[in-house]
């Protein structure tokens, strides 16, 4: 979906997802549904226990997001509007981490019981959430007209420097490795 609106930034018209594009995003939700009607416990495989990442109905959400995403955005204000919003979301959850590992908890409600605990769920689901917004802030930079205004390019470099110190904290390897493919292909784009 990334790669779809990046991509749509840099193009003068707007194009539909092919039938290929469409095999390609249902697939995984396809598999998952196999696996979860194979498993020994379908009903946790399927739904599961509560909001987790690993089921089938999440892979559907995800492959309905990316389906809808080039049907919803059409034209460049829209797109760049909403990276924007993504990354500044981004931002401010990577922010609030990177201090609260860095400060302690410094909420004056104390929202979080132990210092292990962080916004986003597990620690490989953060680092992994560093790291897509350390691939679109790079992403951001190399591909669309953001050396205009000083402020943009002051919060993005500075997303760009605090999603890398995240993923580099959480040393999550394979992590490492994608963010790092990635980030050359990116650049050699």
């Amino acid at each position: 979906t990334a790669l779809y609106l990046f991509n749509l930034q840099r193009e003068r018209h707007f194009q539909r997802l092919s039938s290929l594009w469409l095999v390609a995003l249902w697939s995984p939700a396809l598999v998952a549904l196999v696996a979860s009607l194979a498993s020994s416990a379908p009903r946790q495989s399927l739904i599961g226990l509560g909001i987790e990442t690993d089921t089938f109905l999440f892979l559907v959400f995800l492959s309905l997001l990316a389906t809808l995403v080039p049907l919803l955005w059409r034209n460049k204000r829209e797109v760049f509007n909403a990276l924007l919003a993504v990354l500044s979301a981004g931002l401010v959850v990577i922010l609030f981490q990177v201090l609260r590992l860095g400060v302690g908890n410094f909420t004056t409600l104390s929202i979080f019981s132990s210092p292990a605990v962080n916004l986003i769920g597990k620690w490989n689901e953060l680092g992994i959430f560093s790291g897509l917004i350390f691939i679109l802030s790079l992403a951001f930079i190399k591909f669309l007209p953001w050396r205009r205004t000083p402020v943009l390019t002051g919060l993005i470099s500075l997303n760009l420097v605090l999603s890398l110190v995240l993923v580099i904290f959480i040393n999550y390897w394979l992590l490492s490795l994608a963010v790092g493919a990635a980030s050359l292909l990116i650049w050699l784009a």
